[in-house]
């Protein structure tokens, strides 16, 4: 995991733009990071208890802000570079742990998210590609610190009323695909406030900024995107 590059002192953001509000996650020091095409970053690491956990990598993308907690090699890449389960990357372990809704993803990024985000904001969640599924570690997630006090309840505010094809299976990679469908729920949760908006993976961050447009359109002051990992574009996988 590329985090052990890094110091892991911990400080503030400080705001990239004249303003008072204050970002969403703490970080650490500054630290030479490799970024894919069309993404500019800052990478800095933190430890919880000693033991390297997620990285605070501060990607532009398309001019809009998006905070990712470490990179993410997808499996079938891993794989095809020559790569095995004995040397897969924890953190690209843990983000397939949180797709396939398995328990030990939870705590490793949860207890990152605890120590290190600002109190008083509303988590809001990317959803699902198919309307009929259920609830998976995302909302989870988002539960967890909603109940430890870090966050308002925002994961219902995002809902999908058309399916459409998996991304990481092909699906087009268009802010229209979101757009239209995707529809903002509970709007008087975000009125005027702040909000957190967490995907799993980022790979082109179209995903996301769709959904940020609808939550500024739906009333919110404000939307810092949050991903768990961000996949090469190389690899869109």
């Amino acid at each position: 995991m590329v985090a052990s590059e890094c110091s892991p002192a911990m400080r503030s953001i400080q705001p990239s733009k004249s303003s008072t509000k204050r970002h969403a996650l703490s970080e650490g020091q500054s630290g030479s990071g490799g970024g894919c095409e069309g993404h500019s970053n800052r990478r800095v690491a933190a430890e919880i208890g000693g033991v390297m956990s997620c990285s605070v990598i501060r990607e532009s993308v398309h001019g809009e802000e998006v905070i990712v907690l470490g990179l993410y090699s997808p499996w079938r890449a891993h794989k095809e570079a020559g790569g095995n389960g004995a040397n897969y990357p924890t953190h690209s372990a843990r983000i397939l742990d949180v797709k396939y809704d398995r328990p030990s993803g939870f705590p490793y990024f949860v207890d990152f998210l605890k120590a290190h985000m600002r109190d008083g904001r509303v988590m809001c969640i990317v959803p699902s590609h198919d309307p009929s599924a259920q609830p998976g570690a995302l909302a989870k997630m988002a539960a967890s610190l909603v109940a430890a006090g870090k966050c308002d309840d925002g994961a219902g505010c995002l809902v999908r009323h058309t399916k459409i094809q998996k991304l990481s299976a092909g699906g087009e990679r268009s802010m229209a695909v979101h757009l239209n469908s995707i529809n903002v729920t509970q709007t008087e949760i975000l009125a005027g406030r702040a909000v957190i908006l967490m995907d799993d993976v980022m790979t082109t961050g179209t995903s996301l900024r769709a959904c940020k447009q609808l939550l500024i359109e739906a009333g919110a002051e404000s939307v810092q995107c949050l991903a768990l990992g961000r996949t090469p574009l190389q690899n869109p996988f």
